[in-house]
């Protein structure tokens, strides 16, 4: 109702301009990439950071964000980035995660699928990571 009346007002729509935003957000497109790159090499697998961020595409993207090299990046400096993306909706999937015990096993992390009666969400994707190892990346 508000929107409608600033619109007519010859103002800018202010739904469009919150579409807007969340479109150019680069947090949520750094987000999206480490979903998309997660759910290619990993599936639904549970893992701990060590191998998430072994991943390059993903170590890449969240090194990327953080403005520092991609050997720089540790567990100290990958943990925040996954923690945001706890139970948050991308790309069809969020991020769930167990803590560890203290001693001897440490925190896993999983994406699982955002829409329950989807299961075939991590096939889509890790049939187009296999694709793009026997055919190569699409060129940007």
């Amino acid at each position: 109702m508000v929107a409608g009346a600033v619109a007519w007002l010859g103002l800018p729509d202010p739904v469009f301009a919150e579409t807007r935003a969340k479109t150019t957000d680069p947090h949520r497109e750094v987000q999206e990439d480490v979903v998309r790159a997660w759910a290619k090499a990993f599936g639904d697998q549970w893992l701990e950071v060590h191998k998430l961020i072994g991943n390059s595409a993903i170590a890449g993207f969240i090194a990327g964000f953080y403005g520092i090299e991609s050997h720089r990046l540790t567990y100290k400096t990958a943990t925040p980035f996954f923690r945001d993306l706890i139970g948050i909706p991308r790309l069809g999937f969020k991020v769930e995660h167990q803590p560890g015990d203290g001693n001897h096993r440490p925190a896993r992390w999983r994406l699982a699928s955002a829409r329950p009666d989807d299961k075939d969400r991590h096939a889509e994707f890790k049939g187009l990571g296999e694709a793009e190892r026997e055919f190569g990346a699409d060129p940007i």
